[in-house]
């Protein structure tokens, strides 16, 4: 970790040096780093049961949407009545090991995502439709040619004044080690774009993953300061490296009411469905608390008993979750996340995932974005071989170009230990993107 330190180190000296001088070059193009442009559980191939109030304001007002091609958060009450969006990512870089080993051989890699993504609404629906595949090429002999196929749908509609509702779909499918060379996905934090518990939930052996994730949430407002919200979703995951198949559905039931025009409560019944490898429930409750703290700020805390079934084999007995984020200053965000809550993402039989992640976001100049990620997980399972543990670090920065054109500088570290085999994995690239007014950075 001291040398993961200090690459991004040199990385902040390196990025701060090159923007002073692009800086007198010419003048400021903020869009997409500080300018204009909900999956309450999973955000494309980060499949977290975190936080499903993560993704909107307590106040119920502003709903946003990661934006696939990892520029940041789409706003979906900004959409406009109708857009269609391309852009893509050109990207090269060193790979340390690409084949997972305990004692790998770097290569060198090549990589193209491109982007596509769709926005329509009318006065009641909003609806946002992305997909990128992420294609790469190595030039060695090491590591094999690689496809991941990434896709998200989100629609959110009023019926009246009193009935919301609200559906959302992802998934992903192809080579699981793409992750890593991919655009960072996210999860909304408030307005802030975070790392999600399934960054660093990485299996070595997982091979061609396919991962399909399924909500709806209905909500009625019995007053001007309560509502009640039914939510209901089904993960499917199975991956070629094992015979194993993970499947979850999950209802929730929950009951909101506002204390104040900044804070919010929530008393909520949760039950999971594990089928597929596993059968057997979880069931629980709690109470939780929410703070707007202003520009896209929140602060969420909510825990409550869980029990499980007999064949879950280990009883957990609780389950928590909380969220922060906050804006220091027009230029500076933080987040932090941090959760024990059963598994929806593939990691084997794993019943319960442990996880923390922080991130540290600086608008530098008036082109560029400068980001430090970190997170943890692990996992618990009925077999100790099929547990699971794993670090993820990201630094980079970004330089806006304009005309929607910008330059990145990116480096990831990943740590990994399953069943008590190791790995670990270093990526360095550079990537020249093109993607106009889609995600933001800073809301």
């Amino acid at each position: 970790m001291k040398v993961v330190g200090a690459i991004c180190f040199a990385a902040i000296l390196s990025c701060t040096a090159t923007t002073r001088l692009v800086h007198a070059q010419s003048q400021a193009v903020a869009q997409g780093v500080s300018g204009g442009q909900a999956s309450n559980t999973v955000s494309s191939a980060n499949p977290s049961v975190a936080l499903e109030t993560a993704g909107a304001n307590p106040d119920d007002k502003t709903l946003y949407s990661p934006a696939l091609n990892g520029s940041g958060l789409i706003s979906l009450g900004n959409m406009v009545a109708k857009r269609i969006v391309v852009g893509a990512d050109v990207v090269s870089g060193w790979d340390s090991n690409p084949e997972n080993t305990e004692k790998g051989i770097s290569s060198g890699v090549y990589t193209i995502s491109p982007y596509l993504g769709i926005e329509a609404r009318n006065a009641k629906v909003q609806f946002l439709l992305q997909y990128q595949p992420t294609i790469t090429q190595y030039s060695s002999g090491a590591g094999s040619n690689q496809t991941m196929h990434m896709a998200t749908a989100t629609l959110v509609g009023t019926l009246s004044e009193r009935w919301k509702w609200s559906l959302d779909a992802s998934g992903s499918h192809g080579q699981d080690a793409i992750r890593l060379l991919a655009p960072q996905q996210t999860t909304p934090v408030g307005g802030v774009p975070g790392v999600g518990p399934g960054t660093p939930a990485y299996l070595s052996n997982a091979g061609m993953v396919t991962f399909l994730n399924g909500d709806g949430t209905l909500q009625y407002r019995t007053s001007s300061r309560s509502s009640l919200e039914l939510s209901l979703s089904n993960t499917i995951s199975r991956y070629s490296g094992g015979t194993d198949s993970n499947n979850i559905a999950m209802s929730t039931v929950a009951y909101d009411r506002d204390l104040s025009p900044t804070m919010g409560m929530r008393a909520y019944e949760q039950t999971y469905y594990y089928y597929g490898l596993l059968n057997c429930t979880s069931s629980g409750g709690g109470v939780g608390l929410n703070w707007s703290l202003g520009n896209g700020g929140i602060l969420s805390v909510r825990g409550g008993p869980q029990i499980t079934s007999p064949t879950c084999g280990k009883q957990q007995f609780y389950s928590y979750a909380a969220a922060f984020s906050k804006r220091l200053s027009g230029k500076q965000q933080i987040y932090l996340l941090t959760g024990r809550e059963p598994a929806i993402s593939y990691l084997g039989p794993g019943l319960w995932v442990t996880s923390t992640s922080a991130g540290y976001q600086r608008q530098v100049g008036m082109r560029g974005a400068f980001n430090v990620d970190i997170g943890h997980a692990s996992s618990e399972a009925e077999d100790v071989k099929s547990s699971y543990s794993g670090m993820y670090v990201d630094c980079g920065y970004k330089h806006m170009l304009g005309h929607g054109l910008n330059l990145s500088y990116t480096y990831r570290y990943y740590s990994g230990d399953t069943g008590g085999v190791g790995f670990t994995r270093n990526v360095a690239l550079i990537s020249l993107g093109w993607a106009p007014s889609m995600g933001r950075l800073f809301q």
